[in-house]
C-alpha cells in the first residue's frame, strides 16, 4: 500500500483561513496511522491535534488542504522562526534575545510571555 498523506491548516482565534498558524499531516500506509505538525523546531512531529479535533476538541479548526498549500505553510513558518530567532552559518537556531515579557506567536512578538511556538497555538 503506497502512504496516503493528507494536510490540514490549523485555525483558530489567533489566525485565519488565508493565514493558518499552522499545518498537519496525517500519513495513513500499511504501518497504520501517524499525525504530525510541523513545529517550531522546524521538523515534522507526532501531534495528537488531528485526532483531537476528530473527537470534538474545538481549540483548533481545522482545513483540509492541498500539498502546495501545506508547504506553503511550511516555509512562511521557517521563515519566520529564522527571521525571529536568526540562524547560524551552518544552519543551527540561535536561541533569541527576547524581553522576558514577549513571546513569539505565528512570528508575532506578544507582550504575554516568553513561550517560543511556531504555530498561533500553544503546545
Amino acid at each position: 500500500m503506497a502512504a496516503k498523506i493528507t494536510y490540514y491548516a490549523i485555525v483558530n482565534e489567533f489566525s485565519s483561513r488565508e493565514r493558518p498558524g499552522g499545518v498537519i499531516r496525517r500519513i495513513v500506509d500499511h504501518d497504520g496511522r501517524d499525525d504530525q505538525a510541523f513545529t517550531r523546531n522546524l521538523k515534522w512531529e507526532h501531534t495528537g491535534t488531528l485526532y483531537s479535533y476528530e473527537r470534538g476538541d474545538g481549540d483548533n479548526k481545522l482545513h483540509e488542504i492541498s500539498e502546495e498549500e501545506a508547504n506553503q505553510i511550511v516555509e512562511r513558518i521557517r521563515r519566520t522562526v529564522e527571521d525571529v530567532l536568526g540562524t547560524s552559518p551552518a544552519g543551527t537556531i540561535i536561541p533569541p534575545r527576547l524581553e522576558p515579557s514577549s513571546c513569539v506567536v505565528g512570528g508575532a512578538i506578544r507582550p504575554e510571555g516568553h513561550t517560543i511556538v511556531s504555530m498561533v497555538r500553544y503546545v
